[in-house]
This record gives C-alpha cells, structure tokens and sequence, in this order.
C-alpha cells in the first residue's frame, strides 16, 4: 500500500514540476517582448507633471514585494494550522486507518531564484 501512496505522490510532484517549468518557460519570452514594447514607447512619452504626485506613495515593486510577502505569510500560517488540525485528529485517524508515510517520495523544494532576463539591445 505504501508504494501506492508513493506513485500517487510522486505523480503529483512531478505534475507540479512539470506545470511551473511551463510557467517560467512562457514568463521569460513575455517579459522580453514587455520591455521591448516599453523601449518602444519610452522615447515617444513627454515628461507627466503628475510625476511628483507619487513621491509620498510606495513604488510599484515595494508594493509588489508587500504583497507577495504578505501571502507568503499566510500561506505559511496556513500550513501551520493544517498540520496542527491533522496533529490534533491523529488520534482518531489512527483507529480508523493505518496512516504509514510513503517512502521514496521525492522532496519537493522551492523554486530556483529566476534568472533575468537581458535588456533588449
């Protein structure tokens, strides 16, 4: 039964891997044609007197990075929370299964750092 729960688990990681390593291979292309587009029109804007209107307001990027921050922390607390729910009813779950982790199971880890991209010539 453990070598079950071994495919299904290992399936389901290297499902995973497989749907971000698609994400990041279509992210790099669509940020290259982004900054091409805005090296296109970057030359052909005039200077916005509205610019000094967002000196007193987060940048785009640090309001960016809060947020990301932000739901990492919650989906962190989350996690803590699921695995104190499943601690709390082990007692329970153990009269009505036998719960015997799967071995074998590949690790799952945290994404590489993305590489970035050269600015376009």
């Amino acid at each position: 039964m453990a070598t079950n729960a071994t495919t299904v688990l290992n399936t389901i990681t290297e499902t995973q891997e497989k749907v971000l390593d698609a994400v990041l291979n279509i992210e790099a292309p669509v940020v290259d044609y982004v900054r091409k587009a805005a090296d296109y029109v970057e030359p052909n804007l005039p200077e916005f007197p509205t610019k000094d209107l967002t000196e007193d307001v987060p940048t785009l990027r640090q309001f960016v990075d809060n947020q990301f921050a932000f739901a990492a922390k919650v989906l962190d607390s989350q996690h803590k929370f699921v695995i104190e729910l499943l601690d709390a009813t082990k007692p329970v779950a153990e009269k009505v299964a036998i719960q015997k982790p799967a071995t074998g199971v590949k690790k799952v880890t945290r994404a590489a750092p993305r590489k970035r991209v050269a600015k376009a010539a």
